[in-house]
């Protein structure tokens, strides 16, 4: 019985992680707690979630790769980890960690401007800037 429910809960979970609103916030929780383990696992799942054959041929690895990348205690490169979350149509951003200051609110007014500037251009939506 207990199998059961906990098939249920991962079946759960990996529905869950077909949204790639939802995906991205669980990877970045897992990136959060620093723990190279924690965060291969986190990927791991939101893979198998979306199908191990179907993200290594949108990222253009061999899935037998995929398996080895997400093993814990192995080297990943950089390019490998950002080909995996990009074809899960998820993707890093970094923010700073300390308030900012004014000469940053500045910048970060030009950003957004220059933001909107190449998405109206590209006839896009712009990408949201939080502040913090």
């Amino acid at each position: 019985m207990v199998t059961s429910r906990a098939l249920n809960i991962k079946d759960q979970l990996y529905g869950d992680l077909k949204d790639p609103a939802y995906a991205s916030a669980y990877i970045n929780e897992a990136i959060m707690d620093g723990d190279e383990a924690v965060l291969k696992t986190a990927l791991a799942d939101v893979i198998r979630a979306k199908g191990v054959a179907a993200v290594a041929r949108k990222a253009g690895i061999n899935r037998v790769t995929v398996y080895k990348t997400l093993k814990p205690g192995t080297e990943s490169s950089f390019t490998t980890m950002h080909a995996l979350l990009k074809a899960c149509n998820v993707s890093l951003q970094v923010l700073p960690t300390e308030p900012r200051s004014a000469t940053r609110a500045r910048w970060t007014a030009v950003l957004i401007d220059t933001n909107l500037v190449a998405c109206r251009r590209n006839r896009v939506n712009p990408v949201p800037v939080t502040n913090h």
